[in-house]
């Protein structure tokens, strides 16, 4: 599995969820060739010197929420340079395959640089924690412009199958309020989640602070 991390990228960090009765190894290729081989199974942090800065592992297990085994990859440079940039490459050696699913994420777009990520995505499944959370509204941006969805949301369904996002709101050039005062156009899910969050907010207050029905939920 090949990325890219772009230039300008002081950390960053990559989730690999697998099903935990798979076993494969994990290791890790720099653009400059040097090769990193994770552990295969490790409940504290392993970690590995770079010319940049380290390179921070994490192997976790099952929990009472998921039968699901996380994997962090962390990228930490030191406060006088960047993570190296160019094209890095994951590679996953199969030992005991069951079911053999693996998915891989990145932070959102307003989190790292444009230019990080992965050559080949899935267009699909590509919600973040916490949106993926049950019982939550799940909301995504959409151009009132063009009554379609915003090309930087993230788009459902989950990788357990739930039907996410939950529902969408205006996310592109919304006029609102900026600070220091005044107004001005945002563009986000951070914007459309305002959105339903004054919704829900309505919403309560009519069923029940004014009595009308007092049991919604």
């Amino acid at each position: 599995m090949e990325f890219s991390i772009g230039p300008g990228e002081n950390s960053l960090s990559l989730q690999i969820w697998k099903e935990y009765v798979d076993e494969f190894q994990i290791a890790l290729e720099a653009p400059n060739g040097e090769h990193f081989l994770f552990p295969e199974q490790t409940n504290t942090p392993f970690r590995y010197q770079t010319n940049f800065g380290e390179i921070l592992y994490y192997n976790g297990g099952p929990t009472p929420f998921t039968i699901k085994q996380p994997i962090f990859i962390e990228w930490i440079s030191s406060p006088t340079d960047f993570v190296e940039s160019g094209t890095w490459t994951l590679f996953f050696s199969p030992k005991r395959i069951i079911l053999g699913t693996v998915n891989l994420w990145f932070p959102t777009i307003e989190a790292i640089g444009k230019t990080t990520g992965f050559f080949s995505p899935n267009p699909d499944i590509t919600l973040t924690i916490p949106s993926t959370a049950g019982n939550v509204i799940t909301v995504g941006a959409y151009r009132t412009d063009t009554d379609s969805i915003a090309p930087f949301s993230g788009r459902g369904n989950t990788a357990d199958g739930r039907i996410k996002p939950t529902l969408v709101a205006p996310g592109v050039n919304v006029i609102t309020t900026i600070p220091g005062g005044g107004y001005g156009r945002k563009t986000g899910t951070s914007i459309a989640a305002p959105f339903v969050t004054g919704s829900a907010a309505l919403l309560m207050e009519w069923g029940i602070v004014r009595g009308n029905d007092p049991f919604l939920y």
